[in-house]
C-alpha cells in the first residue's frame, strides 16, 4: 500500500508548458460618438515575423519597436489610423480609438512606449489604478489624438504560469480632416551672425530663417515649396541649407537636386543669376500639419564690393510659399493654397550693406606765415595750421559724416576768410568764418563721407595776440564721424563737405599728437620791468638774532612786469656767502606757469659758491622763485 510505504510508490516529474493565449485586438465603436459623418478609425493587427524587413526610412515602422522577444513571448505588429477633428456635442471625443484586447491570460498588461505629444492612451482602470479585465476576458485601451502625425504605441502582457507573454507594436497615424481648411503663412527673419545687432558690412555672414506655418489645427497644407530670390550682393553657403519639418518628419541638411531635375523633399535648387544678378532658391518642404511649422535656414556672406562708393546694395527681400490642400468635395484631388509672401526681411539696422570700418589718421602742422622759417613767434604774427584727415582703410571703408575740429589756445584768433577745406575729390572749398565757435574757441568743419584711400585737408590762419604770451600754446586737432559698425546702418548720405558745424561733443575717431608753434617771444622788457627780490628767514630762531648752526631759508623772486614782453631763458643765480652752506635737498623752484619742483643739489657749484637755477621764459606778468 503506497500509503503505508510511500517510498515504494511510483514517481514521475510533471512540467506545465505555458501555451499561446492567441490574443486578438479589434476596434470598438465609441459609444459617445453620435455623429454618423465622423470618420471611423481602423486597427489592423498581424503576428510579428522577424524575417520581414522593416522600412529604414520610417522611424515609426512597428517592427523597429517590437523589441527582443523572449522564448515565452509572442509579438504582434499593426497600424492604428484615425482622423483629427474638432469636438462637438455629437462627437465629444473626435478621433477616439477604442481597442478591445481579448486574451484568456490574466498576466499584467501595460503600455511600455507611447508618443505623448501625438495622442493620449491608456487602459480603462479601476479605482485602484489597475487595468479593468471585463467579464468577457477583454481589456479596453482608449486612444485620443492630440495632433496630426505619426507615432508608435507599444503595450505588453507579461507571461504567467499558464500562458506566454505578448507584445503589440503599432504605428499610429492621425490624419488631417479634409473639411478643415489650412491657415498658411510664410515669414522670414535675417540676423547678422558676425556682429549681432550691428549693421551688416562686407564679408560678414547673415543667417536667414524662413518659416512656413499652418495655424489651423486638424488641417494639412500639402506640397509646400519655399522660394527666396536672394539679393545680388550675397553669396549663399549651400552647406548651411537645412530644413526642419516634424510633419514629414524631416530634420537635417539639404542636398542639391541632380542635373536639371526639379528638387524633391530633402533637396534644393539654386537658379542661375537673373538680369539683376539675383539667384532664386527653391526648397520643397512637404506637408505642414495644423499647429505646426516647417523651417528653412541658410547662411550667406556679403560680397566685398557690396558697399563700394556709390553702391547701395539692398538687403531687403521676401520669401514665398506655395502649396495645396485636400478638396473636401472631391476626395483625392487638391486645391491650391498659396499665402501672401513674407514681409521684406533685413538684419537689424541693415536696409542696405554698410561700408567697412575705416582706418582713420589725422595729422597737424603749423608754420609762421608772417616769417616763414623763423624759429620764434612774436605777437602779431600769423600762424598757418594745416590739418590732414585721411582714411587709410580699404576702398569699401568709410568714415561717415566726417568732421574736423580744432580747439584753439588762448590768444590765437582766426584770420577772417582764411578757413579752407580741400575735399576728398581735390576741390578747394572756402569755409565761412562761422565755423569758429567763440564760446568754445573751436573751429569745426564738415568733411563729408571719407572713403578708403581718400583725405581732406583743412587750412586756417590765426593771429597771435598778447594773451598768448605765457599761455599754453599746445593744441591738437580731432577727427569725428560715424564708424559704420557703430552707426545706424545703411548707405552713407554723402553730406556736403566744407560747411560750418557745431563742435562735436562725442568721442573723436582719432586725434593728432600735440602741436606747438615756434617758441613765442615778446618785446624786450623795458628798464625796470624785470625785478629781483630776495628774502631770508631764520627757521631755527625767531628772536631776530642769527647764531652759528641756525637754519636760514632764502627766497629769491624774479618777476617781469612788462606787459607783452618776454625775458627768455631766464636763470636765477645767487652767490652764497662764506660761512653759509646749502642744505642738501632743500632747493626748490616755482616756475612761471605755477608748477613746483625740486632742484638737484648740483645746481649749487661748491667751487664758485654759486647757485644757478633755470626758470625758462618769463613773460609779462609772470614770476619765478627759488
Amino acid at each position: 500500500n503506497p500509503a503505508d510505504h510511500p517510498e515504494q510508490a511510483p514517481k514521475a516529474e510533471v512540467a506545465v508548458e505555458p501555451i499561446d493565449p492567441n490574443p486578438t485586438v479589434t476596434p470598438e465603436k465609441d459609444p459617445d460618438n453620435k455623429d454618423p459623418q465622423a470618420p471611423q478609425p481602423s486597427v489592423d493587427t498581424e503576428p510579428y515575423d522577424p524575417d520581414d524587413p522593416v522600412d529604414p526610412s520610417d522611424p515609426d515602422d512597428p517592427g523597429k519597436h517590437i523589441g527582443t522577444l523572449g522564448p515565452t513571448e509572442n509579438g504582434y505588429v499593426g497600424e492604428v489610423i484615425t482622423t483629427w477633428d474638432i469636438p462637438s456635442d455629437d462627437n465629444p471625443h473626435p478621433g477616439r480609438v477604442i481597442m478591445k484586447v481579448e486574451t484568456p491570460s490574466t498576466g499584467k498588461i501595460s503600455i511600455t512606449a507611447e508618443d505623448g505629444e501625438l495622442y493620449e492612451a491608456d487602459f480603462v482602470r479601476d479605482k485602484d489604478g489597475n487595468p479593468v479585465r471585463n467579464d468577457d476576458g477583454t481589456y479596453s485601451l482608449v486612444l485620443d489624438p492630440k495632433m496630426l502625425g505619426t507615432g508608435i504605441l507599444v503595450f505588453k502582457q507579461a507571461p504567467n504560469g499558464a500562458y506566454t507573454g505578448s507584445t503589440w507594436s503599432y504605428k499610429v497615424t492621425v490624419n488631417p480632416n479634409p473639411k478643415i481648411a489650412p491657415k498658411p503663412s510664410v515669414t522670414k527673419k535675417a540676423e547678422n551672425l558676425t556682429n549681432p545687432g550691428a549693421p551688416v558690412q562686407p564679408g560678414q555672414r547673415i543667417r536667414y530663417t524662413i518659416t512656413a506655418k499652418n495655424e489651423a489645427a486638424g488641417s494639412v497644407w500639402n506640397a509646400v515649396t519655399l522660394t527666396d530670390r536672394l539679393p545680388a550682393c550675397l553669396d549663399i553657403d549651400e552647406g548651411t541649407l537645412r530644413l526642419d519639418n516634424p510633419s514629414e518628419p524631416l530634420k537635417g541638411s539639404l542636398k542639391a537636386a541632380a542635373g536639371s531635375a526639379a528638387p524633391v523633399l530633402g533637396e534644393y535648387r539654386l537658379s542661375a543669376p537673373d538680369g539683376e544678378g539675383r539667384r532664386t532658391l527653391t526648397a520643397p518642404a512637404g506637408r505642414v500639419y495644423g499647429a505646426s511649422t516647417a523651417t528653412l535656414t541658410f547662411e550667406c556672406t556679403v560680397q566685398a564690393d557690396a558697399a563700394d562708393p556709390g553702391i547701395a546694395s539692398d538687403l531687403a527681400n521676401i520669401a514665398e510659399a506655395t502649396g495645396t490642400r485636400p478638396d473636401p468635395e472631391h476626395p483625392g484631388k487638391e486645391l491650391p493654397e498659396n499665402p501672401e509672401p513674407s514681409d521684406p526681411a533685413t538684419p537689424p539696422k541693415s536696409p542696405t550693406v554698410a561700408p567697412a570700418d575705416p582706418d582713420v589718421k589725422i595729422t597737424k602742422s603749423v608754420e609762421n606765415a608772417t616769417a616763414p622759417g623763423a624759429k620764434v613767434t612774436r605777437v602779431g604774427d600769423v600762424l598757418r595750421y594745416t590739418v590732414t584727415l585721411s582714411n587709410e582703410g580699404a576702398a569699401n571703408s568709410c568714415l561717415q559724416n566726417a568732421v574736423v575740429s580744432d580747439p584753439l589756445p588762448a590768444g590765437l584768433e582766426p584770420v577772417a576768410n582764411s578757413i579752407k577745406l580741400v575735399s576728398a575729390d581735390g576741390t578747394e572749398v572756402a569755409v565761412a568764418d562761422s565755423a569758429y565757435d567763440k564760446a568754445s574757441r573751436t573751429i569745426a568743419v564738415t568733411a563729408g563721407d571719407l572713403w578708403g584711400g581718400k583725405e581732406v585737408v583743412l587750412v586756417f590762419d590765426v593771429t597771435v595776440g598778447k594773451e598768448a604770451m605765457g599761455a599754453n600754446n599746445v593744441n591738437i586737432a580731432l577727427a569725428h564721424g560715424t564708424v559704420p559698425s557703430e552707426g545706424p546702418g545703411g548707405t552713407p548720405a554723402d553730406p556736403e563737405p566744407g560747411k560750418p558745424t557745431a563742435p562735436p561733443a562725442d568721442d573723436p575717431a582719432s586725434f593728432t599728437p600735440p602741436v606747438v608753434p615756434p617758441v613765442l617771444v615778446g618785446d624786450d622788457p623795458a628798464e625796470g620791468d624785470v625785478k629781483v627780490e630776495k628774502a631770508a628767514e631764520n627757521l631755527t630762531s625767531g628772536d631776530g638774532k642769527t647764531r652759528v648752526g641756525d637754519e636760514v631759508r632764502y627766497t629769491i623772486v624774479l618777476r617781469n612786469d612788462g606787459a607783452g614782453t618776454a625775458w627768455m631763458d631766464a636763470v636765477i643765480k645767487d652767490v652764497v656767502p662764506r660761512g653759509l652752506e646749502v642744505a642738501a635737498g632743500s632747493i626748490r623752484v616755482t616756475l612761471p606757469n605755477g608748477s613746483e619742483a625740486g632742484v638737484a643739489d648740483d645746481a649749487y657749484d661748491v667751487g664758485t659758491r654759486t647757485l644757478a637755477v633755470a626758470v625758462g621764459h618769463l613773460y609779462g606778468g609772470q614770476e619765478a622763485r627759488v
